[in-house]
Parts: structure tokens; C-alpha cells; sequence
């Protein structure tokens, strides 16, 4: 049996050994994990595709499909982990400033129980400041769930393009290989 026969077979019948003893993963978990861990910090994961975008595929001698779709299909690849990449940062950014508000809600709402403790009738400047000081903060609450959801959304978008662009070359690598593999057969 030669390498593109069983190129050919594996990629007709993939087989995954660890599927039956790990969570459920998704296939697009990789690209918002590194190693297991969500990234911690987004120059980490921009510097790596960087770094993987500057460098000289190999050298070695590969097959037509390689040579061919090789180049397209790793910079496309390259191209989604980015789009991740900054949909990752954005997020880390939106969870801080979440927190922060949240945060700052609590404090509030602290003082307004002790305002109402102290005028149970609610008529003091101070309570009323209080409660338009939360009804802001929430405003500003609501403010940035609409920003990240507006600020990722075309991201969101180019990097399913993306994806579809990165699965059709390899398909049409795949298709190449099976054509040389079948003419390697009849050779």
C-alpha cells in the first residue's frame, strides 16, 4: 500500500480515538483555546499568528495538492485565527468593563439601602441622586452589551466567511490529492 492510498482511506474514514473519553468539543473550540486554557493575552495570540504568517512554509517536497492549495489554505487559516484572535480580545475587554460596572452597581446599591435605612420615607436629595446614579449605571450596563455585540459583529461575520473560504480549499486540496492518488493507482 502506498501514501496515497492510505492518505485516501484515512480521509475518507476518519477515526477519532479520544471522542469516547472527553467532554464534547467543537470544532471551533481551538481557535478560542490555546492549550486548554482560554488565551490570557491577546498580543500572545496575535504575536503567534504573526509570527506563523511571516514564516516560510516548508521546503521538503510535497505532493501537487500541497504545492497548489497549500499556500492559500494556511493563509486562510491563518486569516480565522485572527478574526478569533480579536473576537477573544474584544471579549476579555467587554467581561472587564462588566465587571467593573457591576461592580460599581453593588456599591451603589449598597448606599441606596443605607440612605433608605436612614429616610425611610424616601424624600432626601441624596436617595434620589442615588437612584439616578443606578438607573445610569445601568443604562451604561445595557450601553456596552450593545457595543460588543455591535463592535464583533462584522468580525463575526467575516470570520464565518472565512471559515467557509478555509474548508473549500481544503476540500478542493482533498479532491487534488484523491485525483493524484487514484492516478498514482492506475500507474
Amino acid at each position: 500500500m502506498d501514501i496515497y492510498t492510505l492518505a485516501r482511506i484515512k480521509s475518507r474514514y476518519p477515526v477519532d480515538l479520544d471522542s469516547a473519553y472527553s467532554p464534547r468539543k467543537y470544532a471551533a473550540d481551538y481557535l478560542l483555546q490555546w492549550q486548554g486554557r482560554r488565551y490570557g493575552n491577546s498580543w500572545d495570540r496575535e504575536r503567534y499568528v504573526l509570527s506563523e504568517a511571516l514564516t516560510q512554509p516548508d521546503t521538503e517536497v510535497k505532493t501537487l495538492a500541497e504545492q497548489v492549495f497549500g499556500t492559500q489554505v494556511r493563509g486562510q487559516k491563518l486569516q480565522v485565527m485572527h478574526e478569533a484572535s480579536l473576537i477573544s480580545a474584544r471579549y476579555e475587554l467587554h467581561h472587564r468593563v462588566l465587571n467593573d460596572i457591576n461592580h460599581r452597581l453593588s456599591g451603589l446599591q449598597e448606599r441606596i439601602s443605607i440612605a433608605k435605612m436612614l429616610d425611610p420615607w424616601g424624600q432626601s436629595k441624596q436617595l434620589i441622586d442615588l437612584e439616578k446614579l443606578l438607573i445610569n449605571l445601568e443604562s451604561q450596563e445595557n450601553d456596552e452589551r450593545l457595543a460588543f455585540w455591535k463592535d464583533t459583529l462584522k468580525v463575526r461575520q467575516e470570520m464565518f466567511t472565512g471559515v467557509r473560504e478555509y474548508q473549500s480549499a481544503r476540500q478542493r486540496a482533498t479532491i487534488f490529492k484523491d485525483l493524484e492518488a487514484g492516478d498514482a493507482d492506475q500507474a
